[in-house]
């Protein structure tokens, strides 16, 4: 391009329109780059919030002081998806089993049932889970999710749900347990981080929740545990979102209305547990 020259006619508007032009571009180019990055701000939260308040409480339950009296059994069912290997289940089973040992509470798995996701979306996953029943000896049901080539496109776009329980009795959720979208690898947690902290949830754990009130859920759990033993129901009770204790799996069947209820079985209220 020839140097600016004022006797040449129209030098000065072509150097005054290129300069615009880039000028122009420039300022498109770094609105672009800011909404670019207040969208993957955006996103970053989202994938750190909500369910990423916790993944592991490693040592708390000897930092609290709370008495965790003595260990019990907690029988954790597993529904595995087709696409999920032995191998990937096992370390998820084997992660949630060192989180909560600290506990006192030895978590063990009779049965493991093949499965197929029956939903893309984490709502009919969920209500899939829910909507079975809790046979013997199952305390606990999870399900083990894969994937398939939509989640990464989600996952590429928006936040994605990377596991949850159902508030009803927290004793039915899932977790997704394979690695597979910018979504899951921008949460920090692995699939068997995220299964510890589901399974959190499965002891009335909710956010916001500190870490002397957890261990305290657990602890109050398992007394509410041998003591449903002691009187003949072997099952590790739930508890609902709104304090009610399920002392056997008909009435959290009967919550869930996947058996007819029976008058006085409806779950023990929360004053009820402040007075145990």
């Amino acid at each position: 391009m020839p140097p600016f020259d004022p006797a040449v006619p129209g030098v000065l508007a072509t150097f005054s329109g290129n300069r615009d032009a880039k000028m122009l571009s420039s300022h498109k180019l770094s609105s672009s780059l800011r909404r670019y990055r207040y969208v993957l701000t955006g996103f970053i939260v989202l994938n750190l919030a909500g369910c990423a308040s916790i993944t592991s409480h490693r040592g708390d339950a000897h930092n609290t002081g709370i008495d965790l009296g003595a260990p019990v059994d907690l029988q954790l069912c597993v529904y595995k998806d087709s696409q999920i290997s032995d191998r990937q289940a096992a370390d998820i089973i084997a992660a949630i089993q060192n989180e909560f040992s600290q506990y006192g509470v030895n978590v063990q798995v009779p049965v493991i049932t093949p499965w197929q996701r029956p939903s893309f979306s984490h709502r009919g996953i969920l209500n899939d889970i829910a909507r079975r029943p809790l046979e013997p000896p199952c305390d606990r049901l999870m399900a083990l999710v894969g994937r398939d080539v939509r989640d990464f496109f989600w996952g590429a776009l928006l936040p994605e749900v990377l596991g949850a329980v159902e508030t009803r009795t927290h004793t039915k959720g899932y977790v997704v347990a394979e690695m597979g979208s910018f979504n899951q690898l921008m949460s920090f947690r692995s699939p068997a981080g995220g299964a510890v902290h589901e399974f959190y949830h499965m002891f009335g754990y909710a956010h916001g929740d500190d870490r002397h009130t957890i261990v305290g859920k657990i602890a109050h759990l398992k007394r509410m545990a041998i003591s449903n033993w002691l009187s003949g129901q072997d099952f590790f009770p739930g508890i609902g979102s709104e304090g009610t204790l399920y002392l056997s799996r008909r009435e959290v069947d009967q919550r869930f209305g996947l058996v007819a209820a029976t008058p006085g079985t409806a779950g023990l209220t929360a004053a009820y547990l402040k007075h145990q």
